[in-house]
């Protein structure tokens, strides 16, 4: 996809919104992506208004997802214009200190914020040369950015089996780790298939539920909230 039509990360709420009173046919026309719900604190914490932590916690050991894991599979940085795409979603810098004080001064703003929910469309785009994966980390060259100290520069990546409709999910070696409904993957040993409504927790701080175009169109004509997973046809 090209850097001129970049799809949106968008309030929930906008997005149903948006979509109310819509047929099934003109939704998956509009919307054929599969989604990532991503439940966030609001406040001030960088642009567009959110966040990704759901949790005030911090990286394992309270160090930099990075500082103990191996070097990433090398990535295309010449992107000067990666870092204000729509698909970040990123915390504002903080203070110089320790990652302890860093992550201290977070969960001291998370304690009284308010939670929203947003919907983060899993498409690629020109940011990277790995053209048959969808990235998920906390470069700037990340088809999905996550801005956080807990979340590794390349932290996992989706791949899609045209010929079966089905979506996984892989880890990319991760330090903190990438969870599917509580089951921690193993980086040597391959992808897991996602369902609808499926849990992806990357690190101790990011959850998002995984959604296909139609599961995400019965769950906006529907009262379930978005934690529950959609009747499987």
């Amino acid at each position: 996809m090209s850097g001129e039509n970049k799809p949106l990360v968008v309030r929930l709420s906008d997005f149903r919104n948006q979509c109310a009173g819509m047929a099934l046919q003109l939704f998956l026309e509009k919307h054929p992506n599969p989604v990532l719900v991503v439940e966030s604190k609001e406040g001030d914490f960088g642009e567009p208004g959110f966040q990704t932590l759901t949790a005030g916690g911090k990286a394992e050991d309270g160090i930099d997802a990075d500082t103990k894991r191996k070097p990433d599979p090398p990535v295309d940085t010449d992107h000067s214009s990666a870092a204000s795409t729509d698909l970040d979603i990123q915390v504002k810098p903080m203070p110089k200190g320790t990652v302890a004080q860093k992550h201290a001064e977070i969960a001291k703003k998370l304690e009284g914020a308010g939670t929203a929910q947003f919907v983060c469309p899993l498409v690629k785009r020109d940011v990277n040369k790995f053209a048959s994966m969808i990235t998920v980390g906390r470069a700037a060259n990340n088809d999905v950015r996550l801005n956080l100290p807990s979340v590794s520069k390349f932290h996992a990546y989706f791949t899609h089996v045209k010929r079966d409709n089905a979506w996984f999910i892989a880890d990319a070696n991760s330090s903190n780790g990438t969870f599917v409904n509580g089951e921690r993957l193993k980086s040597d040993k391959g992808r897991i298939k996602l369902e609808n409504g499926s849990a992806i927790r990357l690190g101790p701080d990011v959850t998002v539920r995984f959604f296909d175009a139609r599961s995400l169109y019965a769950l906006l004509t529907s009262d379930r909230p978005f934690g529950d997973t959609p009747d499987r046809e």
